[in-house]
């Protein structure tokens, strides 16, 4: 199931969200979001789009600046895309 986050900063204005589809990512993938959660007003939520479980542990690391959510198997860039936005609603 997916859960709505609501998240403000603290001039309550609204969050700018980054929607990042991920399969079999490099270690790029946690470089650029350290970088990104050096950004306040950045939330990033990476989609795992079915990644092999040598991948897995790259998703562990970015768990640490980002939501993570998971497809069990691939389906595409597009369905990805639409998983993030569902959670964000």
């Amino acid at each position: 199931m997916i859960q709505k986050t609501e998240e403000k900063d603290s001039q309550n204005t609204k969050q700018v969200y980054v929607l990042i589809p991920a399969y079999e990512p490099e270690e790029t993938l946690v470089r650029l979001l350290r970088e990104l959660g050096d950004k306040t007003n950045y939330r990033v939520v990476v989609i795992n789009d079915g990644s092999s479980e040598q991948c897995q542990e790259i998703f562990r690391q970015a768990a640490a600046y980002a939501t993570v959510l998971t497809h069990p198997i691939n389906q595409g860039k597009g369905c990805a895309i639409k998983t993030g936005l569902k959670y964000l609603r």
